[in-house]
């Protein structure tokens, strides 16, 4: 099915959202531009011409220290700037929706919308600098949500999976420094909840740090507390117990098999 708007609709559209979102700048700039205003974002999607789908935007960004590439993809776009004052000409910014905890939906099926969003409420979106240019007589459909504030950050590499596994693991742990979980493969593990007992016998505090794309450290527990804590792309989990303490841990895991 094809539409059948004039290509200069979503161009005059995306040129008011344009004025609005930089309103209260003093310039236009690139990806690395920094807003002054509190909302600073107005997230819009754009329909393809001939199938009328939502399109999917897609770019790669430095991961792990620069020591890899990953690649995102994304149907939500913040307005950077027209090139050269053309007509329909315009380069956009990737934005990922993100949960108020950071969580982001990295499972990508097919370029599903719904794929996009995650099973919680969206919290905010991220400006990710990644930025591409498009040609806007090449949609011929646009939805705006409400205008953020969207600050800069990485963003969670996509990953596409055939399906996702649920996989719960339990233990104890007792005196020492020790590592009670290692993902065998990095990446294999789309995100996870970690939760710690402290026993009411313990004569100590336990400690505990989750390795991820952003490290998780848990706030001390003390005996007879329980604590758990949610991390994207986790490679592992460490418990520290003082002498004469011990508990219990619980992982669920979210595993990613690809296609």
């Amino acid at each position: 099915m094809g539409c059948s708007h004039s290509k200069q609709c979503i161009c005059n559209l995306v040129r008011q959202i344009e004025e609005a979102q930089f309103e209260k700048t003093s310039h236009h700039g690139d990806c690395d531009e920094k807003p002054t205003n509190n909302l600073n974002t107005i997230p819009f999607m754009l329909i393809s011409n001939g199938t009328c789908d939502f399109f999917i935007g897609k770019g790669i960004f430095s991961h792990n220290e620069g020591k890899s590439l990953e690649s995102f993809k994304t149907p939500f776009f913040r307005v950077d700037k027209f090139i050269d004052d053309r007509d329909c000409c315009v380069q956009l910014e990737l934005l990922q929706a993100q949960t108020e905890e950071g969580t982001a939906s990295p499972v990508i099926k097919d370029d599903d919308i719904c794929s996009f969003l995650s099973s919680h409420s969206i919290g905010k979106f991220i400006r990710t600098g990644i930025c591409i240019t498009v040609d806007l007589s090449c949609y011929c459909g646009i939805e705006c949500l409400t205008p953020v504030f969207a600050k800069y950050e990485n963003p969670v590499p996509s990953r596409s999976c055939k399906e996702t596994i649920k996989e719960e693991l339990c233990g104890l742990f007792g005196t020492g420094n020790v590592t009670v979980w290692k993902a065998a493969l990095p990446g294999a593990y789309l995100e996870a909840t970690f939760e710690i007992f402290n026993d009411g016998s313990s004569l100590g505090n336990v400690d505990a740090v989750i390795k991820a794309q952003q490290d998780v450290i848990f706030p001390t527990l003390s005996p007879d507390t329980t604590v758990s804590r949610e991390a994207i792309m986790p490679s592992s989990f460490t418990i520290l117990a003082p002498p004469g303490t011990s508990g219990r841990y619980c992982i669920t895991l979210l595993r990613c098999v690809p296609f």
